[in-house]
C-alpha cells in the first residue's frame, strides 16, 4: 500500500492509503470524495530554482577570470571603486541551454550506435538483404548528428574506416557483372526481339548522334541483333561502358544514350530482380565499381612513374607530380565529383605555401643543379671566405629541408586524392568500417521522401 499526504491552507494534515501504483491525483479525487466537496488545497510548494547554465571547464575559468578582475577592482580609491562582486560556483558540471547536463561517455555511445545503424542498413541494401528504402531514416540520422550537411554517401565515408584499395574495387565491379550473367544466360532471346531491339535502340541514338559520328557506338549498338541470349546484351553493356569511360567526346555521347536505353530493356526483360534491384541498377553500381577503381589506378601510376621520373633526373618530386595531375585533370574533371577534382586541383595548383618551399628549395645540394654548385664548390668557398662558406652551409641546408617539404606536402595531397576518388565507390561504402564518430553534431540534413540509398549514391561516374 501507498500512503498520500496532502496539507490544507490551516495546516489540517490528510493521510490517503491507495494500492501500489496509484498516483497523487488518484488519491486527490479520493480525498474529495471522503470529505463530500470540501476541497482542502495542499500547501503551495516554492517553485525550483532554475539551476544556472554551466559550460563546465570554460565556466571555471571565466569566473576565475571575473574573481581576479573583482580584487583588482577593489584596490581602486573609494571614490571610483565598484560595489565588491559576490564569487560564482566553479568545478560546476555542464548545464548547457536545450541540451542540459550532457554526459560524455553517454553522448559518445549515441553517436556510435547512430553511426552503427546507419552503416549496419547501408550494408543491408548493398547486399540485398533488405530494400534501398531501409536506409532512409538510418541515414537521416547519421547525417543531422555526424556532419552540419552532407550527402549519404559522404556519411558513410567519414563512418568507413578508409577506402577499398583500386584494384579491389576494379575487381567488385568485375564481381558485378558475374552475379549478373547466370540469370542472363538463362533467358534466350528470339531473332525477332534481337533485332527489334536494336533497330529500336539504333533509331533512337541516332537522333542525338548519327553513325557518321559515333561509329564504334553504332557498331555496338548493331551487335545487338546478332544476340542469342540476354547474356550477349550484358556483354554489349560492358562493352557500351569502357567506351562511356575511355571514348571520345560524341562516341561518348552516343554510348551513354545507348547504355540507358538497354538498361530498360533489361529490366523489362528481367521482371524479376537479382538482389533488391532492377538488373540496370546492379550493373550501374557495377560500372561505377570498375570506373572508379581503373580512375584511382591510374591515377596512383601516374604519381608513381613522376616519382621514378625525378628520382632518375635529379629533380624534385613535386614538381613532376604537378606537371603529369595538370592533364590528368583536365581529362577527367567532368567525370569525377567536385570533391575529387578539388584533391586532384591541390597537387596540379599547390598555392602559395608550397611554391614558397620549391623556390626555397632552390639550395639544396641533392636535386637540379645544386648538385653541381653544393658541396662540389663549397670547400672552395671555405678556403676563400669561412663567413660566406657558413652562409652557403646554412643555404644548402635550408634548401635540402625546404624540398624535402615540398615533396612530401606534394606526395600526400597525391594520395589524398587517390583516397578521395576510392572513397565514392560503392564496394567502399558498402564495407563496415571503425563507427567512432569524430565530428560534432551540427544540424539536420533533409532529404526528399523518394530518396533511396542508390540515388543518394549518384549515378555512374
Amino acid at each position: 500500500m501507498v500512503d498520500h499526504i496532502f496539507t490544507s491552507p490551516e495546516g489540517k494534515s490528510y493521510t490517503v492509503t491507495g494500492p501500489e501504483g496509484s498516483t497523487r491525483d488518484q488519491a486527490w479525487g479520493m480525498l474529495q470524495g471522503q470529505l463530500g466537496g470540501e476541497t482542502p488545497a495542499p500547501a503551495a510548494t516554492p517553485a525550483a530554482k532554475a539551476e544556472p547554465y554551466s559550460y563546465g571547464p570554460v565556466s571555471d575559468v571565466a569566473e576565475l577570470g571575473a574573481r581576479g578582475i573583482n580584487a583588482v577592482a577593489q584596490m581602486l580609491p573609494e571614490s571610483i571603486r565598484p560595489k565588491p562582486r559576490e564569487p560564482g560556483p566553479i568545478l560546476q558540471p555542464a548545464n548547457l541551454p536545450i541540451f542540459g547536463k550532457p554526459s560524455v561517455a553517454g553522448m559518445a555511445r549515441g553517436v556510435y550506435d547512430v553511426g552503427e545503424k546507419a552503416a549496419g542498413a547501408t550494408k543491408d541494401v548493398l547486399t540485398g538483404e533488405a530494400p534501398a528504402e531501409a536506409a532512409v531514416g538510418p541515414m537521416t540520422e547519421a547525417a543531422a548528428l555526424l556532419t552540419p550537411a552532407a550527402p549519404g554517401a559522404a556519411v558513410l565515408r567519414r563512418a568507413a574506416r578508409s577506402a577499398l584499395p583500386a584494384a579491389e574495387i576494379k575487381a567488385a565491379g568485375s564481381a558485378g557483372y558475374e552475379t549478373v550473367r547466370p540469370m542472363a544466360r538463362a533467358r534466350e532471346l528470339s531473332p525477332e526481339m534481337a533485332r527489334s531491339t536494336a533497330e529500336e535502340i539504333g533509331t533512337a541514338v541516332s537522333r542525338d548522334v548519327s553513325p557518321a559520328l559515333a561509329g564504334r557506338a553504332h557498331g555496338l549498338i548493331g551487335d545487338l541483333s546478332n544476340a542469342k541470349t540476354l547474356n550477349d546484351f550484358v556483354d554489349i553493356r560492358e562493352k557500351l561502358g569502357a567506351l562511356v569511360r575511355e571514348g571520345p567526346g560524341r562516341e561518348r555521347q552516343a554510348a551513354g544514350l545507348a547504355r540507358q536505353l538497354l538498361n530498360e530493356e533489361l529490366d523489362l526483360m528481367t521482371p524479376g530482380k537479382t538482389t533488391v534491384s532492377p538488373t540496370s541498377t546492379a550493373l550501374n553500381v557495377a560500372d561505377k565499381n570498375y570506373a572508379i577503381g581503373n580512375r584511382a589506378a591510374e591515377w596512383e601510376s601516374a604519381m608513381k612513374d613522376a616519382r621514378l621520373r625525378a628520382s632518375n633526373e635529379g629533380a624534385r618530386e613535386g614538381t613532376q607530380m604537378r606537371r603529369i595531375a595538370r592533364p590528368f585533370l583536365k581529362e577527367e574533371a567532368k567525370n569525377v565529383s567536385p570533391e575529387v577534382a578539388a584533391a586532384m586541383s591541390r597537387v596540379a595548383s599547390p598555392g602559395v605555401g608550397p611554391r614558397a618551399l620549391q623556390v626555397a628549395s632552390a639550395g639544396d645540394p641533392t636535386r637540379g643543379l645544386g648538385k653541381y654548385f653544393g658541396f662540389g664548390s663549397l670547400p672552395f668557398t671555405f678556403a676563400h671566405n669561412p663567413a660566406m662558406g657558413i652562409v652557403q652551409s646554412a643555404g644548402m641546408g635550408a634548401g635540402y629541408g625546404a624540398g624535402r617539404m615540398y615533396d612530401r606536402i606534394l606526395r600526400k595531397r597525391a594520395e589524398n586524392a587517390s583516397q578521395a576518388m576510392r572513397a565514392e565507390a560503392p564496394a567502399t561504402l558498402a564495407q563496415l568500417g571503425d563507427l567512432r564518430a569524430t565530428n560534432v553534431p551540427g544540424r539536420q540534413w533533409p532529404l526528399s521522401p523518394g530518396a533511396t540509398l542508390v540515388s543518394l549514391q549518384g549515378e555512374n561516374r
